[in-house]
């Protein structure tokens, strides 16, 4: 129960997380993000559709030559292209979620930074030793949740093969792990700006699985609205995680210092 409980919260905090952004007018921290993101996506498409277009080439030389005039080599060639090219998209999407992760690690400090100063009122350190190694600690969980989550994916690919029956729940099982992978890595950032070691912010992590995997459930489902998704899904799932975890925080406080019915102060 608590954990469909905190599935249902992760949800309801990216609604949250807009009317936050709102009250405390932090919509430029949406701009520089989207701009790249812009760049990026545009670099993965271009990747994915041109990458997977030579591998139908190749794979359908290697199966039947060059000739693919008659009817059989155009069906093939077809099957074959969209198999292919939804393989290929399919890794280059993984690829656009974790270059989100390691390479705007420093944007998404930033992000993070702001929002938990707006929502607790707690300055982050001056230092910039500290900034950067917020930066070089989200890139290298990020990095290996990437790990990770591949491993995962191989084992739920070959774990179908064994067992055929498995085969029709492997995309489901596919979105659990990257969601889950995805939303530790966003939480992370939470727990680092209130300077919670690797250790600490693990700890805190698995105690909490349903809002780390809604998090990045609905992140994922975002992420296939043409355009808008691309551009603002990963902002909004760093903000939306930041602050369901704050409010879970506070509501264990509050529990375990006054009387349940204050709760309604654990709004962030």
């Amino acid at each position: 129960m608590r954990f469909l409980n905190e599935l249902q919260l992760s949800f309801r905090f990216y609604s949250r997380a807009l009317r936050f952004v709102e009250e405390h007018g932090l919509w430029s921290v949406f701009l520089l993000p989207a701009l790249l993101q812009l760049i990026a996506a545009i670099a993965v498409a271009y990747a994915a559709w041109s990458t997977s277009g030579y591998l139908v080439d190749w794979v359908f030389i290697q199966i039947q030559g060059a000739d693919d005039t008659n009817s059989f080599g155009s069906v093939l060639k077809g099957i074959l292209l969209i198999i292919i090219h939804g393989s290929v998209i399919f890794l280059y999407l993984k690829a656009f979620r974790y270059i989100v992760l390691i390479l705007y690690a420093p944007i998404m400090v930033r992000i993070s930074n702001k929002v938990q100063s707006a929502a607790t009122g707690r300055e982050p350190g001056a230092c910039s030793g500290r900034y950067w190694y917020g930066c070089s600690r989200g890139a290298r969980i990020a990095s290996k949740n990437l790990v990770l989550e591949l491993l995962v994916t191989l084992g739920i690919a070959f774990l179908t093969m064994l067992i055929i029956w498995i085969a029709p729940l492997a995309p489901l099982f596919i979105l659990i792990a990257e969601s889950y992978f995805f939303g530790y890595s966003i939480i992370d950032y939470r727990n680092e700006y209130f300077e919670m070691s690797r250790a600490e912010s693990r700890q805190l992590i698995s105690e909490h699985p349903g809002l780390v995997l809604g998090n990045g459930i609905l992140f994922n489902v975002l992420l296939l609205i043409p355009l808008l998704g691309v551009l603002f899904a990963p902002p909004l799932a760093l903000i939306a995680g930041g602050l369901s975890m704050n409010y879970l925080e506070k509501r264990k406080s509050l529990l375990c210092s006054s009387d349940p019915s204050t709760l309604i102060a654990a709004k962030y």
